[in-house]
């Protein structure tokens, strides 16, 4: 309503601006990315721009405001791809290489620190219990 009957010019946008940042406030968003400050200025720079498609005449500095960069129907459909391939001058890197161990370690051959014993060595175990906070009485 701040616009209805008024002439186009720099009062009348001023008093539309002030209007739309007493709007903004009195209806703040419950979003985190909406901050008073970005929506204050995202909603002033609509309305300057429509500000400036609706006047008749503008000068020659603010006519490049209203004119887009390239027209939505010269956009090309965006596309895009991914690749992941290799580059033979850093090979190996990036080429499957056999794990030298993998074979005895499939066959079963591999001996792992558990499989060794020595005489006094203590041998620990993870244990769960069902009772919580009890207290150990006993080894079996």
């Amino acid at each position: 309503s701040a616009l209805l009957g008024r002439p186009l010019d720099d009062a009348t946008f001023k008093l539309a601006a002030a209007a739309l940042k007493k709007d903004i406030a009195t209806n703040p968003s419950q979003s985190l990315l909406n901050t008073p400050e970005y929506r204050n200025q995202l909603a002033l720079s609509f309305l300057y721009k429509t500000f400036l498609s609706a006047r008749p005449n503008l000068p020659p500095q603010l006519k490049s405001a209203i004119v887009p960069f390239i027209t939505a129907e010269a956009r090309p459909i965006s596309r895009g791809s991914e690749d992941y391939g290799t580059d033979a001058s850093a090979s190996p890197l990036g080429q499957y290489v056999t794990k030298l161990s993998a074979f005895i370690q499939a066959s079963g051959e591999a001996v792992y620190p558990s499989d060794v014993s020595r005489p006094g060595a203590l041998f620990g175990q993870l244990v769960l219990s069902s009772t919580a906070n009890a207290k150990l009485v006993a080894l079996d």
